[in-house]
């Protein structure tokens, strides 16, 4: 199953490696995928982070086609969801929309 919200980006985004550590700790191993170019870029609006080994643990980030800065998150479960917006949100990089 599938768990998702939308968030609007406000400011900087971290660089996406925080993410993962706040998702599973500073010393997790995890496969990423998105467009953060350097590597720890704060413009970055795609990603795809999974905890290792068996990358069961999934959170997918994409923008809108219509609207770059609305960011549609995704998750594994309700907890890496809720923990992902509050993180964006924490950072000041999103917040998150209300229907």
């Amino acid at each position: 199953m599938t768990y998702a919200a939308y968030m609007r980006v406000v400011g900087e985004m971290p660089p996406y490696y925080e993410l993962a550590f706040a998702l599973w700790g500073r010393d997790c191993d995890f496969d990423s995928d998105g467009d953060s170019d350097p590597y720890d870029s704060n413009c970055w609006r795609e990603l795809t982070v999974r905890l290792r080994p068996e990358l069961r643990e999934r959170v997918v980030i994409d923008p809108l086609e219509s609207d770059h800065d609305t960011l549609h998150i995704r998750a594994s479960s309700v907890e890496l969801l809720n923990a992902t917006c509050r993180f964006l949100r924490a950072t000041g990089a999103a917040t998150p929309m209300t229907a």
